[in-house]
């Protein structure tokens, strides 16, 4: 049977989709190649990670290669000691982060127990059960939680945040993020341009990551406490985009 012409979950065109994904692998093949530092070990704990996600019948919700790697080369660049990260899911993005940066710190939410008790069987795995704390709860609790701890001068402030959860409290969570960071942190928020190759202008205004999106940028483009902007961007995971914002 000839493959369908389109991507089962999406309007792309399966042969875009599938160049997409083949760039990205060349790209990573030679950006990110095996016999440096420790990369050989880090992609066998991201494959496992990968594996583990499979096996346990969770969402494939993770970032992408290219997209870890980024997300790494950010919180590098402004040499952030502390980050904190809104969604685990396996802990993939977690993974990267940490076992690329030694010494980062970082403060992982996860709402369903069952996908918190995977990610913390990976980040064990991973060798980097020291730098991740994986908080299991509802992530508006939990942030409140980690506000009073700051006000209270028991925890360090973020100067890195990566926000990758249920897109209708991504607003809400960009509003934590930037209370509980320090001036000059960067945050980030994924999946704000659609899901599945449709912008956000073309899908139903109440499908979730359509409603979602509109909503966090039209809240951060309000906010004077940061300077933001919008990426749209192709690759392994198809058509999307990401907010990037500064602390003031």
């Amino acid at each position: 049977m000839a493959a369908p012409d389109k991507h089962p979950s999406s309007n792309i065109p399966r042969q875009l989709w599938d160049q997409w994904n083949s760039i990205d692998e060349y790209t990573m093949s030679h950006l990110h190649p095996a016999d440096r530092d420790n990369n050989a070990t880090v992609q066998s704990s991201l494959d496992a990670t990968l594996t583990a996600t499979r096996e346990e019948k969770m969402p494939l919700g993770n970032v992408s290669p290219a997209w870890g790697k980024f997300l790494t080369i950010q919180a590098r660049a402004i040499k952030a000691k502390h980050a904190l990260e809104v969604g685990t899911l396996a802990g993939y993005s977690a993974i990267w982060m940490t076992t690329q940066i030694p010494g980062l710190k970082l403060d992982t939410i996860e709402y369903l127990p069952k996908h918190a008790e995977v990610a913390q069987r990976n980040i064990d795995a991973a060798g980097v059960t020291d730098q991740v704390t994986l908080h299991q709860g509802a992530a508006l609790d939990v942030l409140a939680s980690i506000e009073k701890e700051i006000i209270e001068g028991r925890k360090e402030r973020f100067e890195f945040v990566f926000i990758d959860a249920d897109k209708l409290n991504s607003a809400a969570y960009f509003d934590y993020a930037v209370k509980l960071s320090k001036p000059g942190s960067i945050i980030i928020v994924d999946n704000v341009m659609g899901r599945f190759g449709i912008s956000v202008a073309e899908q139903d205004p109440e499908e979730e990551h359509a409603k979602g999106g509109k909503l966090v940028i039209e809240a951060v483009g309000k906010d004077t406490r940061v300077d933001s902007t919008v990426m749209q961007f192709v690759g392994a995971k198809g058509y999307d985009g990401y907010l990037i914002a500064l602390v003031l």
